[in-house]
């Protein structure tokens, strides 16, 4: 199956892509519609979209903050269950961290898959 994952500036997001972004936000696929809202202006945050075909599988978010005076990168993404262990949360997470330094990159863990997380924050840390 061939997954096409694209990123988009948030501040450039049109009214097509609204709906696609308020979808992400239902049921068990996160919060993403509130970030997104927060974010909405801000010229660094960057959202990703994964499809197979017109189906969402996964997204990611990533905007920037500030703590002790050091400028950070929080990451966050999701992948729906049926679609998990194919690559797709790393594709997302390269996406959105490209070019920048890994020692700026927050990831949060959730417990839904601990392993996963775990091997993004190793890589993260090599």
């Amino acid at each position: 199956m061939a997954y096409k994952c694209k990123i988009y500036h948030i501040y450039k997001i049109n009214k097509k892509i609204d709906p696609i972004l308020f979808r992400c936000s239902l049921r068990n696929y996160g919060y993403m519609w509130i970030h997104f809202l927060q974010y909405r202006h801000d010229k660094s945050a960057k959202v990703v979209i994964c499809k197979n075909n017109t189906r969402i599988v996964g997204w990611g978010l990533r905007y920037k903050f500030k703590t002790n005076r050091k400028i950070k990168y929080s990451v966050m993404f999701y992948v729906r269950k049926t679609h998990r262990r194919k690559g797709i949360g790393t594709r997302i997470y390269k996406k959105l961290t490209f070019k920048l330094p890994k020692s700026k990159i927050e990831v949060y863990p959730d417990s839904s898959n601990k392993q996963f997380f775990k091997k993004v924050v190793d890589n993260k840390s090599k």
